[in-house]
């Protein structure tokens, strides 16, 4: 996980022309020094969020969010309304079902990790100015919109758990 981390930091993050604010997942993850928070203290673009609070209550502060791994954060970023970059990480654990990924990839901020030259997709991405990318998630936002509606209905928008079953397993237990 930090290896992979660490590979976005130092080969596109660190690389784009926009300050980042980097928030951990979770905050607390080593006893000695964390080599993501590390790596980040090299990078002068790249500011790390070091407080202990849940990301659903501050991304509505961020223009931009990007967000990898299957878990609830995914859901959490989702129903922000903000543009999402998606990454599908390399490790199989922690992708997206492919039913749930498939629906993704009809958004152009969706970048697969598994795929060649995929950090030069992302670079590309994060390199547009905030006004593309808001752009380019509006015009995905109806499809978006759809996903959000499959992942969390309302009678269970606040269950994290039921959240990452549905991202894990893909909507035939829904």
């Amino acid at each position: 996980l930090a290896s992979h981390e660490i590979y976005i930091i130092k080969n596109v993050l660190s690389k784009i022309p926009h300050e980042i604010v980097y928030k951990c997942y979770p905050s607390v993850r080593y006893i000695d020094k964390d080599p993501i928070k590390e790596e980040i203290k090299k990078h002068k673009n790249i500011s790390l969020f070091d407080k202990n609070i849940d990301g659903r209550y501050i991304y509505s502060d961020y223009r931009v969010i990007m967000t990898s791994r299957a878990s609830s954060t995914f859901g959490w970023v989702l129903a922000s309304k903000r543009p999402v970059i998606y990454i599908d990480p390399i490790d199989n654990n922690a992708r997206m079902h492919k039913k749930i990924s498939d629906l993704i990839k009809s958004n152009s901020l969706f970048v697969d990790a598994q795929t060649a030259k995929w950090e030069i997709k992302l670079k590309e991405i994060l390199s547009q100015s905030f006004e593309n990318i808001e752009y380019e998630f509006l015009i995905k936002n109806n499809s978006n919109k759809e996903l959000l509606d499959m992942l969390l209905p309302l009678h269970e928008k606040h269950t994290q758990t039921f959240t990452y079953e549905r991202l894990v397993s893909g909507l035939d237990n829904a």
